[in-house]
Order: structure tokens, then sequence, then C-alpha cells
């Protein structure tokens, strides 16, 4: 029930988050948002389970939280290296 509740928050801001805006992604501001919400490994996953929600890969997902960590929240770079380096997949990807 918990996990629900955060994989619904986790939606709740990435929905808000792509509205409109200014820039090359609309993703970037909603992942850099969760992140500073959730600045754990429990909020790439949310954020990651979201956007599967929306239809993407896990792969996908990868590449667009690491894209808008790398754009717009750079603070997050390691978070992001500690989370690959514990979950990706053993020789790479699948």
């Amino acid at each position: 029930m918990k996990k629900k509740i955060f994989v619904a928050a986790v939606a709740a801001i990435l929905s808000v988050g792509l509205a409109p805006v200014a820039q090359a992604d609309p993703y970037d501001q909603a992942v850099c948002s969760v992140l500073d919400e959730f600045p754990n490994n429990s909020g790439i996953r949310g954020i990651a389970l979201a956007l599967g929600d929306e239809g993407y890969t896990g792969y996908q997902a990868g590449q667009i939280i690491g894209q808008a960590v790398i754009n717009l929240c750079p603070e997050y770079i390691p978070l992001m290296m500690r989370f690959a380096e514990r979950y990706a997949p053993q020789g790479g990807v699948e």
C-alpha cells in the first residue's frame, strides 16, 4: 500500500511537471522536482515506474531520467551513478 501511495505521489508531481515549459525536454523539470522531494533510490524508482505507466521501457525511462539530471539538476549525478551501479543489469543493457 505504501508503495502505491509513493508511486501515485511521484506520478502527480510528474504530471504537474509535464505542463508546457520553455526548455528542450518537458520531463527535465518534473524529474528534478521529484528528486528534490525524494533524493534517493526510491525517488528514481518512482520516476521510472511513473514513466513506465506512460508507456516507456525501463531503458527509455533511464535515458529520460539521466538526461534530466545532466541537463537541469547535475547535483543528482552521484545519486544516478550509485543507482546505476546497484541496479544496472550485469553485463550491460539487455
